[in-house]
C-alpha cells in the first residue's frame, strides 16, 4: 500500500543482477473503512453496495451458498465425522456458520487448493469425511490431487464447487466454466448438478 516503497523495491530488484523475489504484503479492504471493519472477508466478494455504508443496495433471497452453509450445519450436528476444508474462502463459500458451530472441525489451508485436496484425502484415510468447499474455477489447480490422491485411493471426499458457471460480478477469472468437463474423466467420482435447493440438500446427504 506504499507506492514509493514498492517502486524503490522494484528498482533495487531490477539492479540486483540475478533472480530476486519482491514480497508485497497487502491487506484486503485497506483504504475503505467499511471494508476494513468487515471481519468476514473485508468485502473480498461483494455485489453492488452503497459507497458510504458498504451495505448491499438491494436485499436478495437465499442463494446456493447460503443453502449449502445451512445444510452443512445440520449435517455437522448429525454426523461428528464431517469436517470442512476451505482455501482461504471460509465466508464466501458458505462455511462460516459451520466454523462457528464446529471450530475444531474446520481446516483453512490458505490459498492452496492443491493442499486442500490432498489434505482431504489424508483426512478421509484417517476415518473422517471431509467436505472441501472451493470456487469451481480454482479446483482446476488441484486436478492432479483430485485424480491421484483422492480418486486413485478411493477416498471418501465431497467437493462442493461454488460459483460454477458464469459468475457475473466476480469477473472472468472466477467463471467456473470447466469443472464438469475436467471432473468427468476422474474415475469413481460421482458428479451432481442440483437443479434447486431441495436437490442440493439431498445430494449433500
Amino acid at each position: 500500500h506504499d507506492i514509493e516503497a514498492l517502486e524503490s523495491a522494484l528498482a533495487r530488484a531490477k539492479r540486483f543482477g540475478g533472480p530476486v523475489i519482491v514480497h508485497c504484503l497487502t491487506e484486503k479492504g485497506r483504504g475503505y473503512q467499511p471494508a476494513v471493519q468487515d471481519e468476514a472477508d473485508r468485502f473480498h466478494a461483494v455485489g453492488v453496495i452503497h459507497p458510504d455504508t458498504g451495505l448491499p443496495v438491494s436485499a436478495s433471497g437465499a442463494d446456493w451458498t447460503s443453502v449449502f452453509g445451512e445444510e452443512m450445519v445440520r449435517l455437522g450436528k448429525e454426523r461428528e465425522d464431517i469436517v470442512a476444508i476451505t482455501a482461504a474462502m471460509l465466508q464466501p463459500v458458505g462455511l462460516q456458520k459451520f466454523a462457528d458451530a464446529f471450530p475444531e472441525r474446520v481446516y483453512d489451508v490458505g490459498i492452496a487448493e492443491q493442499h486442500g485436496a490432498v489434505s482431504a484425502a489424508g483426512l478421509a484415510s484417517g476415518g473422517v469425511h471431509p467436505v472441501f468447499a472451493v470456487y469451481a474455477t480454482f479446483l482446476n489447480r488441484a486436478f492432479d490431487q483430485v485424480l491421484m490422491d483422492v480418486a486413485l485411493h478411493r477416498c471418501g471426499v465431497t467437493f462442493v464447487l461454488d460459483r460454477a458457471g458464469v459468475t457475473g460480478t466476480d469477473g472472468a477469472s472466477h467463471n467456473g466454466m470447466w469443472d464438469m468437463s475436467i471432473l468427468q474423466v476422474v474415475p469413481g467420482l460421482r458428479i451432481a448438478a442440483p437443479r434447486d435447493a431441495d436437490q442440493l440438500r439431498a445430494q449433500l446427504r
